[in-house]
């Protein structure tokens, strides 16, 4: 299901159409996503956690032989709005045309969600509201009078249980009726100080003509009447007044501000009035349609919070579902990727003999079978198992509503360092795809702060560096043992992540004090509710979504690499070839550093796709024309010893394996999220600087002491 659309003003809007629009409002992490998905069949990713959705998301539905559009919009706490999403949001409510907004509402944070349904009653548009997950709300022993609540706020409110399809389109056919009607409903809206009111009045009469609508006309007065100039500019560009008509509006704004001041009244004060009443309107109305029963779940959540977020037990524990989570993956992984090898292995033999019997030169089987196609099946063989059970492993946990703890066990520790607690957020999901992470930073309201956290993201090793990384690690174990454990790794790895999350904070502390000054912001972490996660749906939808797309991403580099790759290995140059041409040029930065050429030509090469940065060893080291086909642990550690390894040359490359550029893909999304070429080449020379400097003190340390 596609989407028409064009970009206005920073907001996706919908495109001219017939159809019908419903726009799906709401604070963060009500349900919208899930809404969105049952209605329309989508597969949007969602999760127990506030941010998931930071663009307009658009399709079309069938139903009944009619055709409708149905748009997700990025949760919003208010129309005033701070970060970009929030901005997002409030342009489509206002200027997007859907024919309505439907406000999503958790029953369980109905005080704060009617704040935001206050707000879009107010601003005139055609809205209805919707109560989300009640059978569960029901169940915890909370009851919410649906009918009361309708006539307090003057629209229809609905009940629904999300993630149960057959409640969605019920919903569905509801709101197209109310869309099809003519309007029927008055909704209530705040009623402001005197004085406020009278101003509001004045500048409403500037913005009316007769086909305009009073009660939008009264919203956008009170927008102007603020101190939100980007706002105002919008409303003035969207109202596109003739000159003498923006000069009176203009006018009678300057005036009235002027009028308000005179009375105590500044931009502070005023919006203090208009949050306020708005606020405390909200939550007269929740008290009212509210009844309160036993809630036996809440207080488990609240005794499982003392614990998971507890100031003695919330950093331990967190460090141990980390290192289950990798002991997991790692005990699971390895069967699957070595059934991998040996398919792509058979089928490489399959290729070749195709080759030879279609007349293929040797060059051709090179490049298109030992070059290619063999680069793809040592990325996927060993890339995907780990994949395939780290990202449904880490889906569950955002399900369940665990991540919004770890932001707010990492709050504290970020603010010190002049971060946003947000970043926490960002951090973890790196941890799935840096570039994921990178994507995610949109939910940091401020720009200093968004920077911090893609400059810093790729300190964090993603899911594609994991299995070289276990590898060396094994390799290292191997040195002083003749057997290595999966829980010896995992232990060892959560270790590492633990030492460049430290790293994290020390990058940004120092950035904060330099080159990215400010204060942080404040933010509200919204400790959702603890949910069953639902486990076919959350690991099937990690398996088609996220292990298909990081993978897609880099077997495309992976491909014309492999190619690249063969041809450096093949040619010659002098005695040798291109690859041991360049390794011999890199040869002594790498010695300063612990290590040599061959490896840091590795590194160079494996940017589409660190999964082949050992396999790129192995070949550059034996001299070979191919990548090697085996590339188990014993094997590796052979040759690896054979070319000179010692334990300082695998701790250097550890070391340098968590902290190198980030891969081409990060690159890109970094200069797309950034639009500065600037920022790119920072985040590509931070962790590489680190990654040197800290490889250059291990191996002076070993040579002064050992």
């Amino acid at each position: 299901m596609g989407s028409d659309s064009y970009i206005y003003s920073g907001v996706r809007k919908e495109s001219c159409s017939q159809d019908i629009t419903i726009a799906l409002a709401g604070n963060p992490n009500v349900g919208k996503s899930t809404l969105f998905n049952s209605i329309t069949g989508m597969n949007a990713h969602t999760g127990n956690w506030a941010g998931k959705t930071v663009d307009c998301q658009s399709a079309k539905v069938k139903r009944r032989g009619e055709s409708y559009r149905v748009v997700d919009i990025p949760g919003t706490y208010s129309l005033f709005s701070h970060s970009d999403e929030e901005k997002i949001a409030r342009d489509y409510i206002l200027f997007g045309g859907a024919d309505l907004t439907l406000v999503v509402c958790d029953g369980d944070s109905l005080e704060q969600n009617l704040n935001l349904v206050m707000q879009i009653c107010e601003t005139g548009q055609r809205a209805a509201v919707c109560i989300n997950l009640f059978d569960s709300i029901l169940y915890r022993g909370r009851r919410v009078d649906v009918k009361k609540l309708s006539d307090l706020i003057g629209v229809p409110v609905f009940e629904v249980t999300a993630r149960k399809k057959r409640s969605s389109l019920a919903l569905l056919d509801e709101l197209v009726l109310l869309a099809k009607q003519p309007i029927t409903t008055k909704p209530k809206t705040p009623v402001y100080d005197a004085e406020v009111e009278s101003s509001a009045a004045i500048v409403a009469g500037k913005i009316v003509t007769d086909s305009s609508d009073c009660a939008y006309a009264r919203w956008l007065a009170l927008r102007l009447l603020g101190s939100d100039n980007i706002l105002k500019n919008e409303i003035l560009r969207a109202l596109s007044l003739d000159e003498n008509r923006e000069k009176e509006l203009n006018s009678a704004i300057l005036d009235e501000k002027a009028r308000l001041f005179s009375l105590g009244i500044d931009d502070d004060g005023y919006n203090d009035i208009i949050v306020g009443e708005i606020v405390g309107s909200a939550d007269k109305i929740a008290k009212a349609v509210t009844e309160y029963e036993n809630d036996p779940q809440k207080m488990r959540s609240v005794k499982v919070d003392k614990i998971l977020t507890g100031r003695f037990s919330a950093y331990p524990l967190m460090f141990l579902l980390l290192a289950l989570v990798f002991f997991i993956t790692l005990s699971l992984a390895n069967y699957p990727s070595m059934l991998l090898g040996k398919l792509f292995s058979y089928l490489e033999d399959l290729l070749l003999s195709l080759c030879e019997r279609m007349g293929a030169s040797e060059f051709v089987r090179g490049v298109a079978v030992s070059g290619m196609f063999r680069t793809l099946g040592q990325v996927i063989s060993v890339m995907l198992p780990p994949m395939a059970i780290f990202f449904p492993l880490f889906s569950l946990l955002e399900d369940s509503g665990y991540l919004p703890r770890v932001a707010y066990n990492l709050d504290r520790p970020f603010a010190a360092v002049g971060a946003c607690g947000k970043q926490a957020l960002t951090m973890c999901m790196g941890i799935g795809c840096n570039a994921v992470g990178i994507t995610g930073c949109r939910i940091i309201d401020s720009r200093r702060e968004k920077l911090l956290a893609i400059l810093t993201n790729s300190l964090v090793p993603c899911n594609g560096r994991l299995p070289m990384i276990v590898t060396l690690i094994s390799i290292l174990c191997l040195f002083f043992t003749t057997s290595v454990s999966s829980f010896v790794v995992a232990a060892i790895l959560s270790l590492c992540v633990v030492l460049c999350i430290a790293a994290t904070f020390l990058v940004t502390a120092v950035l904060s004090a330099t080159v990215l000054r400010g204060e942080p912001s404040s933010f509200t972490i919204e400790l959702v509710p603890y949910r069953k996660p639902q486990f076919m749906k959350v690991i099937f939808r990690s398996l088609t979504d996220k292990c298909v797309s990081v993978l897609g991403r880099a077997v495309a580099v992976a491909a014309p690499m492999g190619i690249i790759i063969w041809l450096a290995a093949n040619i010659s140059l002098g005695d040798g070839t291109i690859l041991s041409f360049a390794a011999g040029i890199l040869d002594p930065v790498g010695r300063a550093v612990g290590m040599d050429g061959s490896i840091l030509l590795a590194f160079l090469l494996g940017i589409p796709a660190n999964e082949i940065v050992i396999p790129l060893m192995i070949m550059i080291y034996s001299f070979g024309g191919v990548i090697p086909a085996d590339i188990g642990v014993d094997s590796v550690r052979a040759v690896l010893c054979d070319c000179g390894w010692t334990p300082l040359t695998a701790i250097c490359t550890i070391v340098f394996a968590f902290f190198h550029w980030p891969c081409s893909t990060s690159l890109i999304t970094i200069y797309k999220e950034s639009k500065s070429f600037k920022i790119t080449a920072l985040a590509f020379l931070i962790p590489t600087i680190l990654g040197f400097l800290i490889c250059a003190m291990i191996n002076a340390a070993a040579l002064i002491f050992f």
